[in-house]
């Protein structure tokens, strides 16, 4: 889990750098690991990245394109206008050294983007652009992300198999292309209104902004209490602050101002299988399954199972030992699985008896919690 920010002035005037820094502090949450910034005068076409208080030393050492240059206190000291202003706090989980920095871009420094999420397949499209001519100095899967678009522009969407909510911004197209997952799962909301655009992972750090209102989505809020609907489309319980939907993608041209949202994926609800048996469709699905957690394990981190003793909990822990035992996958310690688990001194909420059947026929090393209620 990362966290992303960004603020853009349409009419050329100053985006108050001080304030990503405010929206930045309020999704340091979901980023401990590391903090960076990108400040661009579009008329200009110059751009400078800056870190902060988290930012590590090693990462202001490094050489690379996207390497912080300066402190974040500078940027405010030289009052220098910049209209297009991008944060990133990062969580780090493949590629831990400084080159997993972001806001990342690619050799000429005329394409940037803040990411959070994963893409599953990084590795299989890293090789297929390779293929293509483009070099990489990481191992991340948001470098993928950036000659992914440098290849095929908004199509690579279809080619991700992952969970992301990014934004790019575009000096050559002078615009901004943001995308959100097919599901949905990263999040992604923002504000359009008075030539300036905001974005943020959570809407929280959009309220640190005194120019957003902090006004109720009437229609929002009577529909999720009255008729329980949590299905707000592109609205949310704030006024003018939009998500962007499930398997779609925001295009924000600077030079016309204008702003669009296209759907790049849904589901098709004609479709149907045909020609297979029960079995076969069971042994389809599994090995689909089977591929997915082989895929989500891909990391430079311990990896931890949540293990409730439910059917999905249960089933996840036991492919993943299978994968062990296969040695297909790595980031567990000595080949043993870690599982943590929320035990119950009342044995009216307690689980621990199909916890414990997991447990027995997988050998993992299970750690457990019990909940207090204070």
């Amino acid at each position: 889990m990362c966290g992303i920010a960004g603020i853009i002035k349409l009419d050329g005037t100053n985006a108050e750098s001080s304030l990503i820094q405010v929206m930045a502090r309020n999704l340091a949450h979901r980023g401990p690991d590391d903090e960076g910034y990108l400040f661009v005068n579009t008329q200009l076409r110059k751009s400078i990245t800056a870190g902060g208080a988290a930012t590590p030393p090693s990462v202001f050492d490094s050489k690379y394109p996207y390497s912080p240059k300066q402190h974040l206190s500078s940027i405010f000291s030289e009052k220098k206008p910049h209209d297009v202003v991008l944060a990133h706090r990062r969580l780090s989980i493949v590629d831990l050294s400084p080159a997993g920095h972001q806001p990342m871009c690619n050799k000429d420094m005329t394409i940037w983007i803040v990411h959070n999420g994963e893409i599953y397949n990084f590795l299989e499209l890293r090789k297929e652009l390779q293929g293509y001519g483009y070099q990489f100095v990481s191992d991340t899967d948001t470098e993928v992300i950036i000659r992914a678009y440098q290849r095929w522009g908004y199509n690579c969407l279809k080619k991700f198999n992952g969970m992301w909510a990014f934004c790019i911004w575009d000096e050559r197209e002078n615009k901004l292309f943001c995308s959100r997952d097919r599901f949905g799962i990263k999040p992604f909301y923002y504000y359009f209104k008075n030539n300036v655009f905001v974005f943020a992972s959570e809407i929280k750090a959009l309220l640190q902004l005194q120019f957003i209102p902090r006004e109720p989505n009437h229609f929002a809020v009577y529909n999720y209490l009255v008729i329980h609907s949590s299905n707000l489309s592109k609205g949310t319980f704030f006024k003018g602050i939009e998500k962007l939907g499930n398997g779609e993608y925001l295009e924000l041209d600077l030079s016309s101002r204008h702003l669009i949202v296209n759907r790049y994926w849904d589901i098709d609800l004609n479709s149907k299988a045909k020609g297979l048996f029960n079995k076969e469709y069971a042994l389809k699905f599994y090995n689909l399954l089977e591929d997915s957690i082989r895929l989500r394990l891909i990391s430079d981190v311990a990896i931890g199972t949540c293990l409730s003793g439910g059917i999905d909990s249960s089933s996840l822990v036991c492919i993943i030992n299978t994968l062990l035992n296969k040695r297909s996958i790595r980031g567990f310690a000595d080949g043993i699985q870690k599982t943590f688990s929320a035990r119950y001194e009342n044995k009216r909420f307690d689980e621990g008896l199909f916890i414990n059947e997991i447990i027995k026929k997988t050998r993992v090393a299970p750690y457990y919690v019990f909940p207090t209620g204070k």
